[in-house]
């Protein structure tokens, strides 16, 4: 599916040197991709202006701040928009956080309400490179980036009650996400929700991992976040997620990530 990326050698990956970045840099050495962030490969301060694209590279824009100044991931988008010449590919990785709070199962055609700065954020970067008709693909969590795991490497952690095991949220592993965004790259333009199904409560994951957890006193605001995947998987094979699955494979980058 990725010859044209591979051949060529002409993918641009910015944010290198972000927890998405890191993990890409391991599971596709050798695959042909130049990479950019602030000290690694083609260098870019994100605040700054970005620099001279390689002629013909389809770009994969990771770059974004997720906590701090949110500005700065508009800031960033607009940059690499000048930067862009007419008809590049591009490639976002966005989050659901873009739809807002709600049960789901979310689909890519609904409208996106976001919640708060990070998922403003988001929504503002998909907007802001809406004209050069991208391929947006809208995160799930993603497995040993996320807040959950590493609340429980902190210690005993404490979930809202949602069922008999916590709130259930959309998961995807960080070899299976590294595997299946490599086999997205040239997929059409549009909207694409990326996990794994299904949805997976918060309580298994924590057993699995061998994490102590209890119940807080709240009922959890969102119990249920969830991304229908039915036109993700029109495109590539989705294994489904088990909570003994997305801890092996984090387990299998001990040591390297994140």
């Amino acid at each position: 599916m990725n010859k044209s990326v591979l051949t060529k050698k002409c993918l641009l990956v910015t944010g290198a040197e972000g927890r998405i970045g890191r993990l890409l840099q391991a599971a596709w050495a050798g695959r042909g991709v130049i990479w950019s962030g602030r000290r690694t490969g083609l260098a870019w301060e994100m605040g700054g202006t970005a620099p001279d694209l390689p002629e013909g590279a389809a770009v994969l824009h990771l770059a974004g701040a997720t906590a701090g100044d949110m500005g700065r991931n508009a800031a960033a988008a607009r940059a690499l928009a000048a930067a862009l010449r007419p008809g590049q590919r591009v490639v976002l990785v966005s989050s659901i956080a873009v739809y807002g709070p709600g049960p789901g199962p979310f689909r890519e055609s609904d409208p996106l309400a976001p919640r708060g700065a990070y998922a403003e954020a988001k929504a503002e970067v998909e907007a802001i490179l809406a004209p050069f008709d991208p391929l947006v693909l809208r995160l799930g969590n993603l497995f040993g980036a996320d807040a959950l795991t590493r609340a429980a490497s902190a210690g005993p952690v404490v979930l809202d009650r949602a069922g008999d095991l916590g709130p259930r949220r959309s998961w995807i592993g960080p070899r299976t996400f590294a595997e299946l965004l490599w086999q997205l790259l040239e997929a059409p333009p549009g909207a694409l929700n990326l996990a794994q199904p299904p949805a997976l409560p918060m309580g298994a994951l924590l057993q699995a991992m061998g994490a102590a957890w209890s119940f807080g006193p709240g009922a959890a605001p969102v119990p249920v976040a969830e991304m229908d995947l039915s036109r993700l998987a029109t495109h590539v094979a989705l294994p489904p997620a088990t909570p003994e699955g997305l801890v092996a494979e984090l387990g299998s980058l001990k040591g390297t990530w994140p």
